[in-house]
């Protein structure tokens, strides 16, 4: 059996276009690879993708962003299958219990914001479920190793001719952050 051979030409587009799409060459930001990953994870949990987790801290606050994280959205079926209603989304959403009564104050404003987020009113209700989350943190940081006095007194002499105060202080800490492998 004969294998299939594709004509170049054949994959030209009524505008003349090629219809391939071509490889992304250099570097790729991080979140364009793992948003394909987390989305199905997320879509399982009623998120459409993972940005209302993500952006999580912004929409509810400092207040609420260690306290708090979102469940799960509970879509109601859609308005073409049988037994639809119009009933929008709930949004369930973990709280620690000492802070339980004070987000149930705030849940106005968080919908408001919710429904800002994603555009439309696609959140009617916010079900808040009592209970204990472990958030991941961030780890800290590697210390940078200091300046030796080589490179110091190389940097200092590089600098010397700038006027600025701020502007030299500011070369100052971004050369000592190079050097240093920061």
């Amino acid at each position: 059996m004969a294998a299939d051979i594709v004509d170049p030409v054949s994959m030209v587009n009524d505008t003349g276009k090629s219809s391939r799409k071509k490889p992304r060459k250099g570097v790729r930001p991080l979140a364009d690879l793992i948003g394909a990953t987390l989305d199905p994870i997320c879509a399982r949990r009623g998120f459409g993708s993972a940005s209302l987790l993500s952006w999580w801290p912004d929409i509810v606050g400092p207040d609420y962003e260690s306290s708090t994280y979102p469940e799960s959205v509970h879509w109601p079926k859609r308005h073409d299958q049988r037994g639809a209603d119009a009933a929008p989304a709930v949004l369930t959403v973990r709280v620690l219990p000492s802070q339980a009564l004070f987000f149930q104050h705030e849940i106005p404003q968080v919908l408001e914001r919710v429904n800002q987020f994603l555009g439309y009113q696609a959140i009617g209700r916010v079900r808040i479920i009592q209970g204990q989350f472990t958030l991941a943190r961030p780890k800290a940081r590697a210390q940078n190793r200091p300046l030796t006095e080589a490179e110091a007194e190389n940097l200092e002499a590089r600098l010397a001719d700038i006027g600025e105060a701020d502007l030299q202080s500011s070369l100052k800490r971004l050369g000592a952050a190079i050097l240093t492998g920061k």
